[in-house]
């Protein structure tokens, strides 16, 4: 039997859409997204290991489908797992990239209260952005440092670059950008492209004892059960003035070189 090698390969950006792309495409009969989403297949500290035949079976054959792919945001973050844009062109050089993008501020915003909500993150916003030297929520915001690294092993017209913004407000269109990048019928429509994934801006988080019951076993179901005694409202968070004109001085300059690479504008993002 022949091995499935994806030809379509979502590389991020984390918190920019990567969820909903995925499922939007699964939907399409020419398309066959991995049952898993986020194989992370081509990090040497995660999946690599697991080899081809792993990775292969990930991809539920089917003879009318055209494209099969995956979505693994992790694989544009450079500056915590290298190597990859090599690995990928080892095993699918003709690959088409997708790299969905989101304004640099807005998804650190959201990539921080998403390790926040998950205990992942204990330090207050200010604090976790104070150092900008390797920091993975200022660093995967910089797409340009990013893409960069895959621009030696994949040509740039193998790379189509999206935004989170305009797949909210022109999803249609959107998609018939990308079923036309990736040569299937573009007039497919679905109910289901009405449906936007894992996003919210009101959660709860596990207290303290909350999150020490939910690592013994079924602790999670039991906290889940008593939701005003383990779990707490958090609320989004803010950026002050001062934190913004910091953000945009780290940020600008890789956006004016995604600008030049890509051609596009990125008008509705706030530097």
């Amino acid at each position: 039997m022949n091995k499935v090698i994806p030809n379509l390969i979502i590389i991020g950006a984390m918190k920019s859409g990567t969820s909903s792309l995925h499922n939007y495409l699964n939907l399409h009969p020419n398309i066959q997204m991995s049952t898993l989403k986020e194989l992370d297949f081509f990090i040497l500290e995660k999946n690599w290991n697991q080899g081809l035949d792993w990775y292969s079976n990930q991809f539920p054959i089917n003879k009318e489908v055209k494209i099969f792919g995956e979505s693994s945001p992790n694989y544009t973050k450079h500056h915590l797992f290298a190597g990859i844009p090599q690995r990928m062109a080892s095993i699918s050089p003709d690959a088409k990239l997708i790299y969905i993008l989101r304004d640099p501020i807005n998804r650190i915003l959201s990539h921080y209260f998403h390790q926040f909500v998950d205990h992942q993150e204990q330090r207050s916003l200010i604090d976790a952005l104070q150092d900008d030297k390797n920091n993975n929520y200022i660093n995967t915001s910089r797409y340009y440092f990013q893409i960069d690294k895959f621009l030696s092993t994949y040509k740039i017209d193998q790379i189509l670059f999206l935004t989170l913004e305009e797949l909210d407000k022109n999803r249609n269109q959107t998609l018939q950008k990308i079923f036309n990048f990736l040569g299937v019928d573009s007039s497919f429509e679905h109910p289901a492209f009405n449906k936007t994934y894992h996003r919210s801006s009101a959660k709860r988080r596990l207290t303290d004892l909350g999150y020490s019951i939910s690592k013994l076993p079924s602790g999670l179901r039991f906290c889940n059960l008593f939701p005003t005694v383990f779990q707490s409202k958090v609320g989004y968070p803010v950026v002050d003035e001062q934190l913004l004109i910091y953000l945009k001085s780290i940020l600008s300059e890789d956006v004016e070189k995604l600008r030049c690479l890509t051609g596009l504008s990125f008008l509705d993002w706030s530097l």
